[in-house]
């Protein structure tokens, strides 16, 4: 406790911090936390706990508040967010789940020279909505089963974003509503008595799939943004929420689940995400796009 008062008197001498000081500050408050939460477990028959639990909190609470107060002491980029996650918030996987990861990233790799289909907007959603129901009548069961579901998926959702700026009045209800039913069923490939997969595995996937069609989208966007394929009203609105859903999803899990190649998307959308929001015009969103970076790294700060 008394280490704890010591870091909140000297974190509460800042008045600013830079992003890397405040990442230094973040990980030896953790490290920190972690000692005094083992020692008061330890500490399990203290005559005084519900005192020195309310002190332990109560510690926690303002050494919260001040490191978030700190985030708003600057400026921050999303660049910024980029690097203080990667930082903090990035938990190492066990040597399975690191096999699985690997495993899963060729299995990926290996898709992105297969060609996207060589069809007109339309053709394309009518594709994939076969690729969806053909899944859907077979079954998700086996390995082999879900393997083949991505990767026949994959090119389908890399087709639907060749066209992105022409679909708006094309229904997509029927993608949406098979894509989540089929979701379902991945997820039901862990459960029973002989599992095709552990809930672990059948987690790693599904984050790794949602990662690389958030991360494809989001490049997309910046594409069509930059060559001009955008429209104002509802359109530019969508793009911006499209251009941002990476940034407000990702969380630990996610991160630590990317390949480099993937991390390097990142970047290039660190850069090129505020002009692209410039040049939609700064459709109307429900949080200020300039504080988004400061809000996630105080998010992230306040989930520690």
């Amino acid at each position: 406790m008394e280490d704890y008062e010591a870091f909140l008197r000297s974190v509460s001498k800042q008045k600013t911090l830079s992003n890397s000081e405040l990442v230094s500050s973040v990980l030896e408050w953790k490290a920190l936390d972690d000692s005094v939460t083992a020692a008061m477990f330890r500490d399990s028959v203290h005559t005084n706990r519900a005192v020195a639990d309310s002190t332990y909190f109560s510690l926690r609470d303002s050494i919260t508040d001040k490191l978030t107060s700190l985030v708003d002491s600057r400026k921050r980029s999303f660049q910024d967010y980029l690097d203080f996650s990667l930082a903090v918030n990035r938990p190492r996987l066990d040597s399975l789940s690191n096999q699985l990861m690997m495993s899963a990233h060729r299995f990926y790799a290996s898709m992105d020279s297969v060609p996207v289909f060589n069809m007109d907007n339309v053709s394309t959603i009518h594709r994939y909505e076969d690729i969806l129901d053909d899944a859907t009548r077979r079954g998700i069961h086996t390995k082999r089963d879900l393997f083949l579901f991505l990767r026949n998926e994959d090119r389908a959702f890399r087709s639907f974003l060749v066209h992105l700026p022409t679909l708006g009045g094309i229904p997509l209800a029927k993608v949406r509503d098979g894509s989540s039913a089929l979701m379902k069923e991945m997820v039901e490939l862990c459960q029973g008595d002989n599992p095709a997969f552990t809930t672990s595995e059948v987690i790693i996937l599904l984050t790794m799939r949602n990662n690389r069609r958030l991360l494809q989208n989001a490049l997309q966007c910046v594409n069509d943004i930059n060559n001009r394929k955008v429209k104002g009203g509802d359109q530019a609105a969508a793009y911006l929420w499209m251009l941002l859903q990476p940034w407000i999803s990702f969380d630990g899990l996610a991160l630590s689940l990317m390949s480099e190649a993937q991390i390097g998307t990142l970047k290039i959308l660190a850069t090129e995400t505020p002009k692209c929001v410039v040049k939609l015009g700064k459709p109307q969103f429900p949080i200020d796009t300039d504080e988004l970076p400061s809000l996630l790294i105080k998010t992230t700060i306040t989930n520690l």
